[in-house]
Formats: C-alpha cells, sequence, structure tokens
C-alpha cells in the first residue's frame, strides 16, 4: 500500500471486485455489478469491465474479490476538531429525546489546544476516510492551521466555521478546499439559522 500522500500510480486494476456500485447511463441510475474489473487511470475510471493482461505491465493490481467498490459517501455534518476527544465520555451521557444517543448534544467537556486539535481532526478524517467517506463538511471553528490540515488529507472537504452569536441565531460560512492544496474551490456562501 502506498503512503497516504503519495501520488497515485499511473494506472491501477481492482481485479473481480465481487461488488461494484457503478452509474448506468442508460437507466440514469446506480446499479450493482459483480465480479468486475475496474480500471482506473491517474484519478478517473477508465473501464469497467475485464481488463484483460495486454498492455497492463504498468498497472499496479489489487485483488477485489470479496469487496465491494462504491462511489465516495458524503458527510454533510462533522465537527472532526472535537468529536474524536469526546468519544468514550459523551457516548455514556446519552439524550431520552434521541433514544440515548451523545450525537446530536451540544456538551463541550473541555476545549483542547491547537495540537489537539489538529490530531482530532487527523484521527476523525482518518476513521471518516476508512468507512467510505470521500466528502465532507467541517462545521468545526476556525483555527490557523485548519486548512493545511484539511487540504493534507487528500478529501473533498466543504469548511463551515461555526461561530455562535447572540439572539440565539447561528452563522456559518462555507467554503470548498481543492483536496491536496489549501485553496477554495470558489463555492463561497453564507447561510444564517436562527
Amino acid at each position: 500500500m502506498r503512503e497516504p500522500l503519495q501520488p497515485a500510480p499511473p494506472r491501477q486494476i481492482i481485479r473481480k471486485a465481487a461488488w461494484l456500485v457503478a452509474w448506468d447511463d442508460v437507466t440514469q441510475s446506480h446499479v450493482y455489478r459483480r465480479d468486475l474489473d475496474l480500471t482506473i487511470e491517474r484519478d478517473t475510471i477508465a473501464a469497467i469491465g475485464s481488463a484483460g493482461t495486454a498492455d497492463n505491465a504498468d498497472a499496479v493490481e489489487i485483488e477485489g474479490r470479496g469487496f465491494a467498490v462504491l462511489p465516495g459517501f458524503v458527510d454533510i455534518h462533522a465537527h472532526p476538531s472535537s468529536e474524536p476527544m469526546l468519544k468514550g465520555l459523551t457516548d455514556e451521557v446519552g439524550s431520552r429525546q434521541l433514544y440515548m444517543s451523545s450525537l446530536y448534544e451540544y456538551l463541550p467537556l473541555f476545549d483542547a489546544d491547537p495540537e489537539g486539535r489538529r490530531a482530532a481532526t487527523e484521527v476523525a478524517l482518518c476513521e471518516l476516510m476508512q468507512s467510505g467517506v470521500t466528502t465532507v463538511c467541517d462545521l468545526s471553528a476556525a483555527r490557523e492551521d485548519w486548512l493545511d490540515t484539511l487540504g493534507a488529507s487528500g478529501m473533498r472537504v466543504y469548511v463551515a466555521p461555526m461561530f455562535r452569536s447572540g439572539g440565539g441565531s447561528r452563522r456559518m460560512a462555507t467554503r470548498c478546499v481543492t483536496p491536496g492544496t489549501n485553496r477554495p474551490d470558489g463555492m463561497d456562501s453564507t447561510a444564517r439559522f436562527g
């Protein structure tokens, strides 16, 4: 397996994926396909079907038997700079109104220093990627190294710095960060809830 921040090889072939979720142009919907090869060139799906052996000497081959290949999932509401630090603490609190889940509780038990928030963000992004999330909306409080940390992850991240203001309203400004950089993609907007 390559290091996370190394560039992808020019061609990768996932051989005999047990399941593949693919887009069908004819039906205009996702379909489930079985026991297929998937060829990826750079960052683009080049072919779905038997890749054969011709002209694939430079390809990195990945065994797909027993695995499913899915499009990336999107997490539209995450607080990666704080949630990993609360694991094991708020899990026991729960809310009767939310069937004993602490997922939606606003319960700040402590405030981490910048190094702790960066480490929490890295842990959360790794957990998200391991569960198939490739795009996330980060609703964390802004900090100095925030965009650099998110940009280094390789994920597509929509940055929505949260802050509280008087009158019981909450505001957020949204910005998309290009994977591998801290440059915004130009998708800026502001929303006000209150």
